[in-house]
């Protein structure tokens, strides 16, 4: 009897599936895009920590390092690497060469931009200095311990 209720719940997936035209590997995009515009939303308060000298929105953006620690991938550093550097920038060609499978993957979504009024501008090295420590704790959760001591070395 559980066995045919089992079926039955697969088979209502299935066809919520077809129904939805999602494929699998739509959430995974999702949970991306949600990742980079929490990490979006982060760096704003970084600037806003910069140009109103409050500290509490800096400590607002530490605590929330836990949560998005947790949903840290390639793709999202990537994204955010070629979003937030401008083309000709060393510390893009730097980030992309520290990235385990940076050289491997190719970039098939579209890119994420979160800079478009401001993209001229130089990097704040508050928001540098916070790339770099998701950088760091990406290779540190996934044990790559030659590129976290190429990276810490910066």
């Amino acid at each position: 009897m559980a066995v045919a209720q089992a079926k039955d719940n697969l088979k209502s997936l299935e066809t919520e599936k077809k129904v939805n035209g999602k494929k699998d590997d739509e959430p995974l995009q999702d949970v991306d895009l949600i990742t980079l515009e929490d990490i979006k939303e982060q760096i704003k308060y970084i600037e806003k920590t910069v140009s109103t000298k409050e500290p509490h929105y800096m400590s607002r953006v530490i605590r929330s390092l836990v949560r998005i620690k947790k949903k840290l991938n390639t793709n999202v550093l990537i994204r955010l690497v070629e979003g937030y550097y401008p083309n000709p920038c060393q510390q893009k060609t730097y980030f992309l060469k520290i990235l385990p499978e940076a050289m491997e993957t190719d970039i098939t979504v579209s890119p994420f931009r979160p800079r478009s009024a401001k993209s001229n501008s130089p990097l704040l090295p508050e928001v540098e200095v916070y790339l770099h420590l998701l950088l760091l704790i990406f290779l540190l959760g996934h044990h790559h311990d030659k590129q976290v001591m190429e990276c810490s070395d910066l």
